[in-house]
């Protein structure tokens, strides 16, 4: 006997799937546990980029994860890569100025930052908060950050 309901399309099943596995990246990146959370972060974006291709836009989140994961434990280069590689699909497919776009751009200039690269990513951050205060305002939270992350480096 069958009670009707369909399963997800396996699209639908593996988008899922992704964000799980991208979720817990963020939670054990989160609590400390950096080897289950590179686990689980890889294991994301090989599924998406398999299934869901690589302009999709939870491919992308799972690059951008994975990136701030690597950065948390020191892989600067890999960080970089990935985060380069989201900012240059996210630019072609959104555009220089959609919230995603700010956001890789944000967090490609932290990365810059945190390997020593201060000048290039102080560059980047100032792009960003100049886009922020057009796309958000000058008082939205996320512009306020981005400013707080610039005057940060300023004092260094």
């Amino acid at each position: 006997m069958t009670t009707g309901k369909l399963s997800p399309p396996p699209n639908e099943v593996v988008s899922n799937a992704v964000y799980l596995l991208a979720r817990a990246d963020q939670y054990f990146s989160a609590s400390g546990n950096f080897l289950a959370a590179l686990d689980a972060g890889k294991r994301a974006l090989t599924m998406a980029h398999r299934v869901l291709g690589d302009e999709h836009p939870d491919t992308l989140q799972s690059m951008n994860n994975l990136a701030e994961t690597l950065r948390a434990v020191g892989d600067y280069d890999g960080a970089r890569t990935l985060h380069q590689q989201t900012l240059d699909i996210r630019r072609r497919t959104l555009g220089d100025e959609h919230p995603d776009t700010l956001y890789s751009m944000n967090n490609l200039a932290l990365t810059l930052v945190d390997a020593g690269e201060v000048a290039e990513g102080r560059q980047l951050l100032v792009a960003v908060l100049d886009g922020a205060k057009r796309v958000w305002g000058p008082n939205h939270p996320n512009t306020t950050t981005i400013a707080k992350n610039l005057s940060t480096l300023e004092t260094r």
